[in-house]
């Protein structure tokens, strides 16, 4: 099971603190944060893990590369994007910016895909474009698919 390790990743706790102990407050009382923000991150890791959606190796990687210099859902402090705009952005990439033709990768199938993505499935597949791209300067997007369990 994926768990955040405080000594291993110390900005992850921080960037989590930041942004979700308001949320964390709200829903158990500041009393009781301490005691329920391990369950709710692995908690939260479970859902990604398991509401990944299956895509093809350049589909992923057509995803990342449509969301570099993007805000997504960590950066935008609590406003996630929603299926209709992942499928606006992705759109988009593929007409506009040619990435459909870049990575090889059948458009029309790729924005059905999409398009049929839970709310789940929408979170599972930016919590993967976020960390591909947060860790493209230290190693190649598809080592940080793999690490996602992404790549297929």
């Amino acid at each position: 099971m994926n768990t955040i390790n405080p000594a291993r990743d110390p900005e992850v706790i921080q960037a989590v603190l930041k942004s979700y102990l308001p949320l964390l407050h709200q829903e158990y009382g500041p009393q009781d944060v301490a005691n329920y923000a391990a369950e709710a991150s692995a908690r939260y890791l479970t859902l990604m893990r398991t509401h990944r959606p299956r895509l093809t190796k350049a589909e992923w990687l057509l995803l990342v590369e449509a969301f570099l210099g993007t805000m997504t859902l960590f950066e935008s402090n609590q406003v996630a994007i929603t299926n209709g705009l992942l499928l606006l952005e992705v759109e988009d990439a593929c007409t506009l910016e040619g990435l459909a033709s870049k990575w090889h990768v059948d458009q029309a199938e790729l924005l059905r895909k999409v398009a049929a993505f839970s709310p789940l499935e929408t979170m599972a597949a930016l919590h993967v474009i976020e960390y591909a791209k947060f860790h493209v300067e230290e190693m190649p997007i598809e080592q940080a698919l793999a690490e996602r369990g992404a790549a297929v």
